[in-house]
């Protein structure tokens, strides 16, 4: 119990939003086949989420707007994934100290655009911690804060007591799947027996944004630039007086 305190007391210094623990053992030989053989060595994961700013989010509806996508860009990877790694190093030299094992996935490492995957998922840890569930747009979706959230993993064998797993909420919102310009949704509900592309095309997402970033930002600017599954979401959309939306409310 201890341990678990320190870990929410550092999370919460880089002002990290969400911390949850995840029992792997559903996901140990999909973690192991995407990750690598290394990945059996972690029966948990830690769990480290930072909620976007939702004006910033809300922004980038003006989807033709440079700028704001430009800003939009440097505020995810230049600033949260950033702040994310630098608490996740934390926790992890912490648990290290209490003489557990520790393995830190960066907030953002994409190492394959064929398959648009990086070395293991964050949704997996996050929605097996109980922060939230795998929506049709296959990000992780929080109650709160919806998907406006970015996630870096700590992956360990510390004692630690884990979440319950969040049973997905969508239902037959089809929001984000009508929204994509890339129409790389399904509009599926997320099945943990089923492969990612019965709810999501990857190449199709991942064309889209090349040719985007071609045409919109320049062939020298790094990150994603779409984000409109994130920022049309009826979960995590900012409630105003006399506009409550009751699919954000859950």
């Amino acid at each position: 119990m201890i341990v678990e305190k320190e870990i929410h007391k550092i999370a919460k210094k880089y002002h990290v939003d969400l911390v949850g623990v995840a029992d792997l053992s559903p996901a140990t030989s999909h973690l192991a086949h995407q990750g690598g053989a290394i990945f059996k060595k972690y029966p948990r994961a830690v769990s480290l989420g930072f909620r976007l700013v939702n004006e910033v989010v809300e922004s980038i509806a003006d989807h033709g707007n440079r700028a704001l996508v430009m800003n939009y860009i440097h505020h995810i990877y230049s600033v949260v994934n950033q702040r994310l790694d630098q608490a996740a190093i934390a926790v992890s030299k912490f648990i290290m100290e209490q003489g557990s094992l520790a393995f830190p996935v960066p907030a953002s490492q994409v190492l394959s655009y064929e398959t648009y995957t990086g070395l293991v998922p964050h949704k997996t840890a996050a929605h097996l911690a109980g922060l939230g569930w795998v929506g049709k747009n296959a990000l992780l979706v929080t109650k709160g804060y919806g998907p406006r959230v970015r996630f870096a993993t700590i992956y360990t064998d510390a004692p630690l007591a884990s979440g319950t797993p969040e049973n997905v909420r969508c239902g037959s919102c089809r929001v984000c799947v009508d929204a994509c310009p890339a129409h790389a949704f399904t509009g599926n509900n997320f099945n943990e027996e089923k492969p990612r592309d019965y709810i999501y095309d990857a190449a199709a997402c991942n064309g889209y944004m090349k040719e985007r970033r071609l045409s919109l930002l320049g062939k020298n600017v790094f990150g994603g630039n779409c984000g409109l599954c994130i920022q049309v979401c009826p979960f995590g959309k900012p409630k105003r007086p006399g506009n409550r939306d009751k699919k954000a409310e859950g």
